[in-house]
């Protein structure tokens, strides 16, 4: 990869999460399950910052993947744009908010069929007790091209307020 693509990466691929569309909508995260098994499954990104470097998931404060990002909240989201024949790995710390304007400002823009979700199949309160959000704070990631001419892959970390990228083996 040209050097001048490598600095573009990073902008390209925060442009694209914050775009909301197709893959980069749905990522998979990936993470340590509280029995220490290797666990992945897809989520709905809610909100991207790419200043603050975050990107924003609900889910159910009963569920197994709550429980589990609270006891380790190492995680990787994978992106696969087949269009773009891109995979991007982002990997930072998840953290639940607690903030309840946040909060409640998420749960109120919600639709009554995604509030029933988290009620048992009813807009509850129920529901809204249940309703949790994590932010990824994104430290590094990693991205691959899949070129019919050959595959390139870069690194990229966050180091002294800005993302560094190297090239590296794909």
């Amino acid at each position: 990869m040209k050097h001048a693509e490598l600095d573009l990466a990073p902008a390209d691929v925060w442009q694209a999460l914050a775009a909301h569309r197709g893959a980069w909508r749905t990522p998979v995260l990936a993470n340590v399950a509280s029995s220490g098994d290797a666990d992945a499954r897809v989520v709905v990104l809610r909100e991207v910052s790419a200043e603050k470097r975050e990107a924003v998931f609900f889910t159910d404060r009963r569920s197994n993947k709550h429980a589990a990002l609270r006891a380790r909240p190492s995680a990787c989201l994978v992106v696969y744009d087949a269009e773009a024949g891109l995979q991007v790995r982002l990997y930072g710390e998840a953290r639940e908010e607690t903030a309840a304007p946040e909060l409640e400002a998420w749960w109120e823009a919600l639709g009554p069929r995604q509030r029933a979700h988290y009620g048992n199949g009813a807009e509850t309160r129920k529901g809204r007790e249940n309703f949790a959000a994590f932010r990824v704070t994104v430290d590094r990631f990693h991205c691959l091209w899949l070129h019919d001419e050959g595959n390139a892959a870069a690194e990229f970390r966050w180091n002294a307020g800005e993302w560094r990228g190297v090239n590296v083996r794909p």
